[in-house]
């Protein structure tokens, strides 16, 4: 495996915390899907800036967006069951990883590295997808981010998760594709990396401005890290 600069400082990398949607289940579509059909039901198009907006906002924030956005006559409640019943389906069954990602979580596993998940989804949908795609025994806790101040771009979240697996947040990679993420990890003193998702191309720029390294996919990792 090729040596790289990245080696010097992730030598003492202890544990990995991975987003799931856009990082390691490949579910972007899924949610496009989604908002179509919610907003098209109502004879409102779906807009390229509409998704930009909603895409870093938990699920409550972007339902509360979209009734003002919209003028809806919904509650957030309805909107949200509305979008969780096709989601439930498809989470359960269609939702895949993205490519290498399984290797990769495998190969860290094996290193005794203790692996958590922080993510916007519901359990009811992040669990069938980890579990149908046959990773989830590999996690040691999932970490929802949902109704937590400033979401995933506060610390909070992070820093709870590595205080149980009982790892100094100092020693912890965090993936994210989403900048807001990269944000929180990088506050709680992580080693933030960025990973690209064709749904959300616009925040490969912001994080690369932010100084972060970034990978288009997780092949791209074993030329980055020495565990």
């Amino acid at each position: 495996m090729k040596r790289t600069s990245f080696e010097k400082r992730t030598w003492n990398i202890k544990a990995a915390i991975f987003d799931l949607d856009g990082t390691i289940l490949d579910s972007s579509h899924i949610w496009f899907k989604i908002d179509a059909e919610m907003l098209l039901s109502r004879n409102i198009p779906l807009e390229p800036d509409y998704i930009d907006t909603v895409l870093p906002m938990d699920f409550r924030q972007a339902a509360e967006y979209t009734i003002k956005r919209f003028n809806l006559k919904e509650s957030v409640e309805d909107i949200l069951n509305e979008c969780n019943q096709t989601a439930i389906e498809e989470y359960a069954h269609n939702v895949k990883l993205k490519p290498y990602a399984k290797e990769f979580i495998e190969y860290l596993y094996k290193r005794n590295m203790k692996l958590s998940i922080v993510t916007f989804l519901p359990d009811e949908l992040s669990i069938p997808a980890l579990k149908n795609n046959d990773i989830y025994q590999y996690f040691f806790k999932i970490y929802s981010a949902n109704n937590i101040p400033n979401g995933k771009e506060s610390p909070e979240i992070y820093l709870k998760a590595a205080e149980e697996m009982n790892i100094n947040p100092r020693n912890c990679v965090l993936f994210d594709d989403v900048s807001t993420g990269i944000k929180g990890g990088l506050a709680a003193g992580m080693y933030p990396v960025g990973v690209y998702d064709k749904g959300s191309p616009k925040e490969k720029q912001k994080i690369i401005e932010m100084g972060i390294p970034f990978i288009n996919g997780f092949d791209d990792l074993s030329q980055l890290f020495m565990w």
